[in-house]
């Protein structure tokens, strides 16, 4: 099942500008957004924040990674050639998707502190989710389980 979700999503952006819009939604979730919401928060002097997504978001890679090497899971278009890769993984393994687990974690937390930011957070957490699937990078499982991992850690973070 997990294949035909990834088969589904994965051929569902043969526009140009959906594309770059996944693609570009997946790439700022490696770093840029996480950084420039911390330096806001910075400039508001929400320090306390600041240090609860650090520590919170090394535990979260420190899980993620722990699980990517444990399973040692191929991606998408590494299992399937049917799957076309959309962009360029920053790991080497598929389960669990990091970007969906800290995601979710830091919408959890940021909404703790910030409840008016809570629909972008959704928004944002949802879209990365559907991009890690559009772009062959993950099975539905692994977004799956990145968005459970994600959403105990954040809660019980907070």
């Amino acid at each position: 099942m997990d294949i035909e979700i990834s088969l589904i999503a994965n051929h569902t952006i043969e526009y140009k500008l959906l594309k770059w819009l996944f693609v570009t939604i997946s790439r700022l979730c490696d770093f840029d957004f996480w950084v420039t919401l911390g330096c806001v928060f910075f400039s508001l002097g929400d320090y306390r924040l600041i240090v609860h997504l650090v520590i919170v978001g090394m535990i979260g890679w420190g899980i993620s990674t722990f699980l990517k090497l444990y399973t040692a899971r191929d991606r998408p278009y590494q299992a399937d050639s049917r799957i076309r890769l959309e962009s360029i993984p920053i790991d080497e393994y598929s389960f669990p998707s990091c970007h969906v687990l800290l995601s979710t974690t830091f919408s959890i937390i940021i909404s703790s502190y910030h409840s008016e930011l809570s629909l972008m957070m959704i928004i944002f957490t949802f879209l990365v989710s559907i991009s890690r699937l559009v772009l062959g990078l993950h099975y539905f499982s692994d977004v799956l389980a990145g968005a459970i991992i994600g959403l105990i850690l954040g809660t019980v973070s907070i």
